[in-house]
């Protein structure tokens, strides 16, 4: 038998806050859809995530893998 599981049971899922336009260069890492990563000067979280590009025409789908201090793009 078949079980379906929902990915919000297996993931907390939340939209990314920071336009990659306002990114002021520094020590964290900075999770946007393009393929490198930049840096920021703060983090907005500190944990173990996969980062999913939902809204970036160029790189839709693209997922980063990130365990740290972090701050994701609003894509």
């Amino acid at each position: 038998m078949h079980q379906t599981i929902l990915i919000g049971e297996l993931f907390n899922i939340e939209k990314g806050e920071l336009q990659s336009t306002k990114c002021i260069a520094g020590k964290y890492d900075f999770i946007t859809a393009a393929e490198e990563w930049k840096t920021h000067n703060e983090y907005s979280h500190e944990c173990e995530a996969l980062i999913f590009a939902a809204a970036a025409s160029g790189s839709l789908g693209r997922t980063h893998y990130v365990n740290g201090k972090f701050i994701t793009s609003d894509l």
